[in-house]
């Protein structure tokens, strides 16, 4: 009898630290926003209805063009898996000085045997591309896709392809774009 009594008050106690310490962890991360479970919404604009061209345009610190020079390597920031993307701009829309090779980063990627997979768009080498880009600040300035792939077109023979919209020729994007500016 007086094992099992040990037992259980050894139970009662583990149980309360495993509330306790998900407690604390749980306070933590809500105020570090800093969740590794839902990444991808870390940064990210959320839009109550999917953005308008000229909402994405005037929300966006740089839009430019371009072709996919490099993807990688991957690396963890304030636990939070980023991609590197290179691109080589053709286009500099907003913010001129853009122009000649642009960084940017993607959330998820891979590191050693841990990998991110988010809902966050994804790039390959050569992909040629129409992006809308917005600079997060904290804890350190970058460049990422504004409102995940909905800042991002694929440009394939003069026409952009975005999941959400479908296929535009890239002329009338570029057009409606500078019509926001």
């Amino acid at each position: 009898m007086q094992l099992t009594r040990r037992a259980l008050v050894l139970i009662v106690i583990c149980a309360s630290l495993a509330t306790v310490s998900g407690t604390i962890w749980a306070a933590w991360a809500a105020s570090s926003h800093n969740w590794p479970f839902c990444a991808n919404l870390i940064g990210s604009y959320l839009w109550n209805a999917y953005p308008t061209v000229e909402n994405l345009t005037k929300a966006s610190d740089v839009i430019v063009t371009g072709s996919v020079q490099t993807v990688g390597p991957s690396f963890e920031s304030q636990n939070t898996l980023f991609t590197r993307i290179v691109l080589n701009v053709s286009q500099a829309l907003k913010d001129a000085h853009s122009a000649g090779i642009l960084e940017f980063r993607t959330l998820g990627g891979t590191v050693g045997c841990y990998t991110s997979i988010t809902n966050d768009v994804s790039f390959a080498r050569g992909n040629d591309v129409l992006l809308c880009l917005s600079l997060v600040t904290s804890p350190v300035a970058y460049l990422r896709v504004l409102a995940g792939f909905q800042g991002a077109f694929y440009v394939t023979n003069g026409t952009a392809y975005n999941p959400r919209r479908g296929n535009i020729p890239l002329n009338d994007l570029i057009t409606e774009i500078r019509s926001h500016l």
